[in-house]
């Protein structure tokens, strides 16, 4: 299909859908894949393996496997919508054009949790490894410095994210490689099992019971949140129909492959999960019987720069879901749907995040920023389950053959999977999370109120 053609299509879909295109469509399948990739980051399990691994009796690669399948239904689900309306705005645009405008509303409240405290996160992770390797330097001025950095990538646009997603991807991979390539020689020669071939390190009878896996699984399926930020691109993707929903997917694929992978290698190197030195940091310890020291700085640099680059992709998909929401007037309209002149991004949004990144970080503990992302992230996602069943399987009918499938049966399995997680999160997160619903609840019905009082006064 032609450029020309390809324009003239999203010109009249964008029209339909009732907005004015304002952002920029830069972006190639490509490029959005990396940024979906870059947002999960690809070298996550350093951080929980010894976590996972205790929690399923060492089954950290079934768990992975498991998490990675359930989580594809959802991805499979984002998908849809963004086909059926690539703007940005991600679950809140997907629900709100579909279930009602007040639950959209609420759900974009919800997965503001998500979207905007899961920089937060990241901050909060990357300032504690990269206080482990320059202890002279406190966690609250790297915060700073890592904030300020992800501020000005973002404020330079999508493009310029996009060139760091890349460059980022690439020393990622290069970490991975370099590590599996020292596993590998390592076990054969003789560390660890001395095979690289072992069932124990995918299914072991003696340790495994359905209750601790099932709680792995749990965890683990926190390692995909961010496949969903790939739809808050889709006012700037080229071809936004096709190229969305493949990267969810690719993203969910991709991801998952690389963590069974390290879950897998891991297992090999270091069999006994019961011996780790210090559970937290359990791979940092297999990184160093592999490589000695020398590896275990050049992977904690690669962890870091992940991290930041994917607090990058984080704000970026906050911002634009800041956006959709502000250009509906769901928040005020004037300071979250405002663009920069020059480079065509949600400046104010950026500088927000900002804030609330640099003073999160001295407010919140790591566990209950987690807490709260999840909490979010979990609610969006089945409501974007349940919007792709209510528009395409009873709204538009479209329930013979395959699409029985695609348009019940996936989106069901996909909310069932997700209200199983959300479900078994912890007390003080559904504390936390319920209070913040309720506050959103409030804060929409306040807003309806008095949109309609401006009406009847006209």
């Amino acid at each position: 299909m032609s450029e020309t053609t390809l324009q003239e299509q999203r010109q009249i879909q964008d029209g339909n859908l009732g907005y004015k295109q304002e952002l920029k469509r830069v972006l190639t399948f490509k490029d959005i894949l990396i940024f979906g990739i870059v947002f999960l980051n690809p070298i996550a399990p350093f951080a929980l393996y010894g976590v996972i691994n205790h929690k399923t009796g060492g089954h950290m690669a079934l768990a992975y496997l498991i998490g990675m399948i359930a989580m594809i239904f959802t991805a499979y689900s984002y998908g849809k919508m963004a086909g059926a309306f690539p703007v940005a705005g991600s679950s809140y645009t997907y629900v709100e054009r579909v279930i009602n405008p007040k639950i959209g509303s609420i759900t974009g409240w919800m997965m503001f949790l998500d979207y905007v405290l899961l920089p937060l996160q990241i901050n909060i992770v990357a300032a504690i490894y990269a206080n482990a390797l320059i202890p002279s330097i406190p966690n609250w001025i790297w915060v700073i410095v890592f904030s300020v950095f992800i501020a000005v990538v973002n404020y330079l646009g999508i493009q310029a994210t996009a060139k760091v997603d890349t460059i980022v991807a690439i020393f990622s991979f290069a970490c991975l490689i370099t590590f599996v390539a020292f596993a590998v020689h390592a076990v054969n020669g003789g560390a660890g099992t001395g095979t690289l071939f072992y069932s124990k390190a995918i299914y072991n009878s003696s340790t495994a019971t359905f209750s601790c896996i099932v709680s792995g699984v749990g965890t683990a399926a926190l390692s995909f949140l961010g496949f969903d930020a790939v739809t808050t691109l889709a006012e700037e993707s080229v071809n936004p129909s096709k190229d969305i929903g493949r990267a969810a997917i690719m993203t969910c694929l991709i991801g998952g492959a690389l963590f069974i992978l390290q879950a897998y290698i891991g297992a090999l190197v270091w069999p006994d999960y019961t011996t780790y030195p210090n559970v937290d940091s359990a791979f940092i310890f297999i990184i160093g019987k592999v490589g000695g020291q020398l590896l275990v700085v050049f992977c904690s640099v690669a962890f870091i720069v992940a991290l930041i680059a994917g607090g990058v992709a984080a704000q970026a998909g906050a911002a634009r879901l800041l956006y959709g929401m502000g250009r509906d007037n769901v928040i005020p309209k004037k300071i979250f749907a405002h663009l920069d002149p020059k480079h065509k991004t949600p400046i104010y949004n950026i500088i927000i995040m900002s804030i609330i990144s640099i003073v999160g970080a001295w407010i919140l503990s790591l566990e209950t920023a987690s807490d709260l992302v999840c909490f979010g992230a979990f609610i969006g996602f089945m409501l974007v389950n349940l919007s792709v069943l209510i528009h395409f399987y009873i709204k538009k009918r479209e329930r013979t053959g395959i699409k029985f499938i695609s348009n019940l049966v996936f989106p069901m399995l996909g909310f069932a999977i997700c209200f199983y997680i959300w479900i078994n999160m912890s007390k003080v997160s559904k504390i936390v999370g319920f209070t913040w619903m309720a506050i959103g609840i409030i804060y929409v019905m306040v807003k309806s109120s008095s949109s309609k009082n401006e009406l009847q006064d006209t």
